[in-house]
């Protein structure tokens, strides 16, 4: 046998239905009233502490929330996975028609786009807001904080963000927001609808979504001859083969081919990486014969020759001292004699001096240690003079 229910429990049991249905309802109303927006993009590159990440992340959502627009972020994990389900070829695509798309699928007019790089608590940043609508950048700022804590970096952040997201018009969306499964059929219903077959797309049309990042961030990205962007370079290409080349100053460049099949899915990445070039030893130039090397041999040679010509016409003047002028006959007969000791001698001294100084400028390399210069050939003998009652005496390979 069952009690009778008491009619205050059931008065009370219905209140408090009829509240948190009213909750609810606030609560749906709130939601569609706020103006959402997607994080399409949000890197950390180089060395940024895993501290100094999260209170940027918490940054972010502190200016969103703050912001008297009520805009309902939707952060760069969440936005990746909706478009990676509804069309991957949309992830990391910033192009004008990309963006559209993206604002189509999410029903969102603005977007946000933002990138940290650090390097020994120096962090530099950019934030952009892009007009999904227009397809294009509607307010973007770069900064960096030197030296900064993780404290000081969110609150550098913070300051920037407030101001980069109030000179952008954000609006809200036209059309009340639906879920995105039912704004957008399933992938595989897309591929099922009838064609048309006057706009029916042969393989060949299709384009296919693709990413070239290159590092360093500067290298300059070439397909195909034409560049196409740097550091990073977002694409849609047809199918077919090409070859990207990426060249950085001080790396060596680098060239592949990249080959879109039909059929590829979207988006496809690819990495490159630059080697640095190899450091080059300065070359040290050989050492050079002194200026005065060449000028010094023709001068010890015209010397050498001078002082050979003084020895030997001082050695006939003096062979002649004394002999008759008369080309016969006694002295008696021919008193004129030749007095041409004093000549002979003079030039007997002038030539030994000159060709001992020739023979020390042919020989200066040999005597001052050093090696002769290739141009130079040393003589294979020394020149030794003397001088005799009767004469001069010339020898080959004596010495002074």
């Amino acid at each position: 046998m069952t009690s009778p229910r008491h009619p205050a429990s059931s008065i009370r049991a219905l209140l408090a239905l009829t509240a948190l249905a009213l909750a609810s309802l606030g609560a749906a109303e709130v939601h569609a009233q706020s103006t959402p927006l997607p994080v399409v993009k949000l890197d950390y590159t180089g060395d940024v502490p895993k501290l100094v990440q999260n209170e940027v992340d918490a940054a972010i959502d502190t200016v969103v929330k703050n912001d008297g627009r009520k805009l309902a972020l939707l952060d760069a994990a969440a936005t990746r996975k909706r478009l990676f389900d509804l069309s991957p070829a949309l992830s990391g695509c910033v192009t004008a028609d990309c963006l559209k798309r993206v604002g189509e699928l999410l029903n969102a007019t603005a977007a946000v786009s933002i990138v940290v790089q650090g390097e020994a608590q120096i962090y530099d940043m950019e934030i952009v807001v892009y007009d999904l609508g227009a397809g294009k950048t509607a307010a973007s700022e770069k900064f960096s904080c030197d030296i900064c804590t993780a404290k000081e970096t969110a609150t550098r952040f913070a300051a920037t963000f407030t101001t980069v997201l109030g000179r952008a018009d954000i609006k809200r969306p036209a059309a009340t927001v639906k879920t995105i499964a039912e704004a957008t059929p399933p992938v595989e219903t897309v591929k099922t609808l009838p064609v048309d077959k006057k706009t029916e797309k042969t393989p060949e049309s299709v384009k296919t979504h693709v990413v070239l990042t290159a590092v360093p961030d500067t290298s300059t990205i070439a397909l195909d001859g034409t560049r196409v962007g740097t550091g990073t370079a977002a694409l849609e290409l047809a199918v077919g083969v090409y070859m990207v080349r990426v060249e950085a100053e001080g790396y060596a460049p680098s060239e592949l081919p990249l080959r879109v099949d039909p059929g590829a899915e979207g988006p496809i990445k690819l990495d490159l990486s630059l080697e640095p070039l190899p450091a080059v030893e300065t070359p040290v130039a050989p050492p050079v014969a002194e200026d005065g090397d060449g000028s010094r041999l023709v001068i010890g040679a015209v010397a050498l020759a001078a002082g050979l010509g003084g020895l030997i016409g001082g050695a006939v003047l003096l062979s002649m001292d004394g002999d008759t002028t008369c080309s016969t006959g006694a002295i008696n007969q021919c008193p004129n004699v030749y007095e041409t000791s004093a000549l002979g001698t003079s030039l007997v001294a002038l030539g030994t001096a000159s060709a001992t100084t020739g023979m020390f400028l042919l020989l200066w390399n040999t005597l001052t240690e050093r090696a002769p210069a290739p141009a130079a050939t040393a003589p294979a003998s020394m020149l030794g003079v003397g001088v005799d009652a009767e004469g001069v005496a010339i020898q080959w390979g004596g010495t002074f």
